[in-house]
Formats: C-alpha cells, sequence, structure tokens
C-alpha cells in the first residue's frame, strides 16, 4: 500500500496509487499545507482524517 499526498495542488488530498484520480476515493484532508501541518502535529492519530469525527473537504475529483 502506497500512500498519496499531492503538494502541487490547491488542497491536499489522501489517496492510494492504485485508486488516484478516482472520483470518491480521494477525500480532500487539508486546504493549505499549513493547515496539513498543524492538523499532523496536533493530532494523536498518525492518520487523522481516518478518524470517523474528522469532517471531510469533498473529493479531489468530485467535478471531474
Amino acid at each position: 500500500m502506497i500512500k498519496v499526498i499531492d503538494l502541487r495542488s490547491e488542497f491536499y488530498y489522501d489517496s492510494f496509487i492504485e485508486t488516484h484520480a478516482t472520483p470518491d476515493e480521494s477525500p480532500i484532508i487539508a486546504k493549505s499545507y499549513t493547515e496539513l501541518l498543524e492538523k499532523l502535529v496536533s493530532n494523536e492519530k498518525e492518520w487523522f482524517w481516518l478518524d470517523s469525527s474528522f469532517q471531510s473537504y469533498g473529493d479531489a475529483y468530485e467535478d471531474e
């Protein structure tokens, strides 16, 4: 399993190499690099976006 975080985008999303660019498979986890770092540092869980209380910003490919 390989995790992908695209740092060239205007938002940051979680993706697997097998499902990259597949609608509904790439949840947006932060809207800025600063937000991503803050959440990574302040969270006890390594993958904060997998926690059931996480509120996604949508999917990186939902408009395609």
